[in-house]
Order: C-alpha cells, then structure tokens, then sequence
C-alpha cells in the first residue's frame, strides 16, 4: 500500500509508470515466493497483463510529450484533456 502513496506523490509520468510497473514485479515476485498456488498459463496470463499495461503506459505518456512537451503531473488538469 505505501508504494501506491508513493506512486500519487511523485511529480513526473515516467517515474510513475515505473512505480507502476515496479508494483507489478512485485505482486509476480510475491505470488512466487509466496507458493500461491497457481498453473503456468495464470503466470503466462499475469506477464501479458503487466506488458500490455506498460505499452499502454508508455503509448500514453508519448501522446502526452507530443501534445505539451513535457511530464509533469502538475501541469495537467481534467480540463486540459477535453479536445484530445
């Protein structure tokens, strides 16, 4: 839970998506360590989750980059996202 407190706290999308993306090579890891019982193709399911949410994260943070020129989190608002 204090990795997703960190996560609202930091200030540029990039370090977000990899607070995001760290999160989920931990619930993996955990999972593992932990002999949740589980077969392959649940593991081979969670590995296509975690790549498809980072090539999500990654395709939205280029749009954003495109559109303003930069990453920070403070800049944006609900608002600004309407005409895009």
């Amino acid at each position: 839970m204090n990795c997703l407190l960190l996560t609202f706290r930091l200030k540029n999308m990039l370090i977000i998506l990899f607070a995001f993306e760290f999160m989920m090579v931990n619930m993996l890891f955990a999972f593992v360590y932990l002999s949740i019982p589980f077969d392959p193709l649940s593991l081979l399911v969670f590995l296509a989750v975690a790549a498809g949410e980072a090539s999500m994260g990654l395709s939205l943070l280029v749009s954003i980059l495109r559109q303003s020129g930069n990453d920070n989190i403070t800049s944006y608002s609900l608002n600004s996202f309407e005409g895009y």
